[in-house]
């Protein structure tokens, strides 16, 4: 959760420690409760941060505390939505999860609004949308009906969707992978300073 606390200085950009008595009172529930802040625990020296104040000041005030047998998968990243938090993630373990599958199957966002994908999904939407209208004014056959041609239909758009996936999701997660690199190389750079760092 949004602790707006910190632990340690480290975990605020710049350097700072926070109030001892708030910090010593939580570790005190911590105890308590046999809880861990998995992130540090997973990477105990780097720096990185889930909130930017509008001054340039940064803090991991997002942390997820869990118990030791849980950890696997830390992560910070970028939300899907606007805000000025980043996201906390973490993969849960159990041994008595059943297996699960990949889900249900949609169109990317990323896809949703690529040119080609729209201008081929228009045409398709036009041209099954005459062929309805002969099948109606006409004899509808076993081979041929509304819901054959439906079919028919978002099994294109679904082909369509997954080929030009396959084309665009690799050069926006290498860049997004360049990008996160880079902004973990400088808030862990120790040649720079916090002030550096923040403009950078």
């Amino acid at each position: 959760g949004d602790t707006n606390l910190v632990e340690e200085g480290i975990d605020r950009l710049p350097v700072k420690e926070d109030n001892e008595a708030a910090v010593m009172a939580f570790d005190t529930l911590k105890i308590k409760l046999k809880l861990s802040d998995g992130w540090r625990r997973t990477f105990p020296d780097e720096k990185n941060y889930t909130y930017q104040h509008t001054n340039l000041k940064m803090a991991r005030l997002d942390r997820i505390y869990v118990t030791e047998e849980l950890f696997e998968e830390w992560d910070i990243e970028e939300p899907a939505i606007k805000t000025d938090h980043q996201m906390v993630s973490v993969q849960l373990t159990c041994d008595e999860a059943p297996d699960t599958g990949t889900g249900r199957w949609s169109i990317p966002e990323i896809v949703i609004k690529d040119k080609e994908f729209v201008k081929y999904a228009l045409k398709e939407t036009h041209e099954t949308s005459k062929k309805m209208e002969g099948v109606q004014n006409h004899r509808r056959t076993e081979e041929c009906n509304p819901q054959t041609l439906f079919e028919e239909f978002k099994e294109k758009i679904r082909w369509k969707a997954r080929q030009r996936q396959k084309a665009l999701l690799p050069k926006i997660n290498k860049q997004i992978a360049e990008l996160e690199a880079g902004r973990e190389d400088v808030l862990n750079d120790v040649s720079m300073n916090d002030q550096t760092k923040m403009f950078e």
